[in-house]
């Protein structure tokens, strides 16, 4: 969907990554999340399962991963 771009140390500029003439910016702040999980049930038959996080961002009314 976006990528962000480095504008200094605690700000990103959201910016489109589609070739095109440049739309407004908005300049959102750095979040550190953490997560955290127990007890997690092992799902994989052949190995040991590799659980992982997913974020979901809402930009203009639409989700991105």
């Amino acid at each position: 969907c976006f990528e962000l771009l480095l504008a200094d140390s605690m700000a990103y500029t959201l910016s489109p990554t589609l070739v095109g003439p440049a739309g407004p910016q908005e300049c959102v702040c750095r979040v550190e999340l953490s997560v955290s999980c127990q007890n997690l049930l092992d799902r994989d038959v052949a190995s040991k399962s590799d659980p992982f996080c997913v974020l979901f961002l809402e930009i203009n009314g639409k989700m991105c991963e």
